[in-house]
């Protein structure tokens, strides 16, 4: 009898480890689930705009940054870059391929996506391909937001420009490999 109650307390005892541990478990992959989440929304946003509605360009962005890494945006973006769209009448649009969480730490993770976009302009168009993003977040009342981008890398572009623009097309216009680098 005593064997009995012994084995049955140990199955009481590995059942509930094994339940804890898949707790576990699954509090990771929801954890990563929503940093891949946010991260993929704000690639989406960052490389989507239109030349007719900045503002809400902006806000999206902001909504899904820290605050310092907001007012970042936003001086760069008054700086010049919101300048540029609106003169060459800008419209961009994003398309997330990939979303992989790299780190996964207390209140900070970094996610690396990929994604495609395409600016059409009064210049022409540019089609991207394979941007890599390297996306630093952070938790902060609750919730992940990115505080910091480095654009990586991307598989290559192509540019059509419109005839008669000053634009320099390039010798091929097949998709060509190129790298950038932001703060």
């Amino acid at each position: 009898m005593v064997v009995l109650g012994l084995l049955a307390l140990g199955a009481i005892v590995t059942a509930v480890a094994l339940w804890s541990s898949r707790s576990d478990l699954q509090d990771e992959v929801d954890r990563r689930d929503e940093i891949a989440s946010v991260a993929g929304r704000f690639a989406e946003v960052l490389l989507s705009y239109d030349h007719e509605d900045l503002d809400s360009s902006r806000a999206a962005v902001r909504e899904l940054a820290t605050p310092d890494f907001a007012d970042e945006y936003v001086g760069a973006f008054d700086a010049g870059l919101g300048g540029q769209i609106e003169s060459l009448e800008a419209t961009s649009s994003a398309t997330i391929r990939e979303v992989f969480v790299s780190s996964s730490t207390g209140d900070t993770a970094r996610a690396v996506v990929i994604a495609d976009s395409e600016i059409l302009s009064a210049a022409g168009s540019r089609a991207t391909v394979g941007t890599y993003l390297d996306i630093t977040l952070v938790r902060l009342d609750g919730r992940w937001q990115v505080d910091d981008v480095t654009s990586v890398a991307n598989a290559g572009s192509r540019l059509s420009p419109v005839p008669g623009s000053d634009v320099d097309d390039a010798d091929d216009p097949d998709i060509s490999p190129t790298s950038t680098s932001a703060p």
